[in-house]
């Protein structure tokens, strides 16, 4: 990611709006946009530990709230995000689940998509007997703008299941 081009790009931006980074408010705004961007879409993988483990039971991580951008509008999606699985031999660490999300976060997917994405990616590195994800997501783009549907959000959910 070139930071120095976003920095231009949000300047041009700003001045298309009839705005300076002349004008005290707007003196760091390109900055500060191309460091948001380069936080938020930083796409380095997280390092992911695996452990082996006993379990044969359901494993579930509840309600991780994070935040998303939707790729239509490049507005925030306040994510709400439950995970569970079943271990096949191997489990993660704690921290490793809401990790993968952020990270998958990171290309922009529609909700639609993303909850088949989590499964998927557990599945692919822990060969898991089965999975399931239910994402919930209040979308700005639909809050703040268009049909301005206030505290409305989209439930999705995908589920897996290893054949025997």
């Amino acid at each position: 990611m070139n930071l120095n081009s976003i920095n231009k790009l949000v300047t041009e931006l700003l001045g298309e709006l009839g705005l300076s980074i002349e004008d005290p408010s707007f003196k760091d705004t390109p900055r500060r946009v191309a460091s948001f961007w380069d936080e938020f879409i930083n796409r380095k993988a997280p390092e992911i530990r695996v452990f082996p483990s006993n379990s044969t039971k359901m494993i579930k991580l509840n309600n991780y709230e994070t935040w998303g951008l939707c790729g239509h509008h490049l507005l925030p999606v306040r994510y709400a995000i439950s995970i569970a699985y079943t271990p096949n031999g191997k489990v993660f660490g704690i921290s490793k689940l809401p990790r993968i999300v952020d990270y998958l976060l990171k290309d922009l997917p529609l909700q639609e998509d993303l909850p088949k994405l989590i499964v998927e990616y557990i599945h692919q590195v822990l060969d898991i007997k089965y999975a399931e994800c239910s994402v919930e997501g209040l979308h700005l783009c639909m809050t703040m703008r268009g049909v301005r549907a206030k505290n409305c959000t989209l439930t999705t959910y995908h589920s897996f299941e290893k054949e025997e």
